[in-house]
């Protein structure tokens, strides 16, 4: 039955959708396979004729322009499976295999079983704020969202963000408290800025992140799509945010609070879901398509697949600007 889901896979998601996050009485517990699992997308009996279409969904009627540009059905997040997806002759562990790593292979009547190993929701629609405060929601949660407080991306100020987050419930401490102590309720968060004189890339817009202290007594973060993680840009644990190298140029301190996620006022701004439209389009062809979530892999799974695929993003369009086409072959899926 086409889009079903495995028992086990759907019993594996109602564990992780419905277990409690943060304790209600102290700080998180450091939990990086919730935040970082990987699944396994597949989709069975798939026509020959509509795998290969991702190389012809490149360039619409020929065209090198970005305007021109096709979402393609296979894979989910790139643009070309014989360039980017292994073939039926390689031996592929999905749970010991990167993110982003896919397969076809053919069945006997001709057609092909594709899987494709990718981050699951969690990684995938929450941000820093949504992990500082142990909490998803199936969105970037954004301060101020949900308590009327809207902040000025292109004029971004700690001062506009100190008012966001206290309007949501969250408690300014200093920061001998934050580093020095755990509060009996709640825990501490972190809260950064990058102001637009330290923007040193192209499309740098003033932006926030945020830290939580773990019970364990370090500090852990999340940014965007990437993996939650409990160490620096550098690679060091995080014992003092002030100390870390964060990626991203969050160069201004903005404060420390202590929030209770669960008296908090969340708002989420939507996020476009990749995954989710990529599956629903499979389904539209009648395609079997299945979600496994597998078991947690901390050396692959942990990694910055988000930012790997902005760039795979960034040397295609340079390509189509430049008027360029792609020496790409028609798969030859054998």
């Amino acid at each position: 039955m086409a889009g079903h889901y495995h028992a086990a896979a759907m019993l594996a998601l109602l564990v992780l959708i419905c277990a409690p996050l943060a304790s209600a009485n102290g700080p998180p517990q450091l939990d990086l396979a919730r935040w970082n699992r990987a699944y396994k997308y597949t989709a069975k009996q798939v026509p020959a004729a509509l795998l290969s279409q991702s190389n012809a969904a490149m360039y619409d009627g020929g065209s090198a322009s970005h305007d021109n540009y096709v979402e393609p059905m296979f894979p989910l997040q790139g643009y070309d499976v014989q360039r980017q997806c292994k073939g039926p002759k390689a031996a592929v562990n999905p749970v010991q295999a990167k993110l982003g790593t896919c397969q076809y292979k053919p069945n006997k009547d001709g057609t092909f079983t594709y899987w494709e190993k990718q981050p699951g929701d969690w990684s995938r629609l929450s941000n820093c704020y949504c992990y500082a405060l142990d909490t998803f929601k199936g969105g970037w949660c954004q301060p101020g969202a949900a308590s009327g407080v809207p902040l000025e991306q292109n004029s971004m100020t700690c001062a506009q963000l100190k008012k966001a987050v206290l309007a949501d419930g969250a408690v300014e401490v200093t920061r001998q408290v934050a580093l020095n102590s755990q509060p009996a309720a709640g825990h501490f968060i972190a809260m950064f800025l990058r102001p637009q004189s330290s923007c040193n890339f192209a499309r740098c817009q003033p932006d926030f992140h945020f830290l939580r202290k773990d019970a364990n007594g370090l500090w852990s973060q999340k940014g965007g799509e990437s993996p939650a993680t409990n160490r620096d840009a550098q690679g060091q644990l995080i014992k003092d945010p002030q100390a870390a190298k964060l990626q991203g140029q969050y160069t201004q301190m903005c404060g420390y609070f202590r929030v209770e996620p669960a008296k908090m006022k969340i708002g989420t701004i939507p996020v476009p879901n990749i995954i989710k439209n990529g599956l629903n389009k499979w389904r539209s062809k009648n395609l079997q398509v299945s979600v496994e979530p597998l078991q947690y892999n901390a050396e692959v799974d942990a990694a910055d697949a988000a930012t790997d695929y902005a760039m795979l993003q960034q040397q295609m369009f340079a390509l189509q600007r430049s008027g360029r086409k792609l020496l790409v072959q028609k798969p030859q899926l054998s």
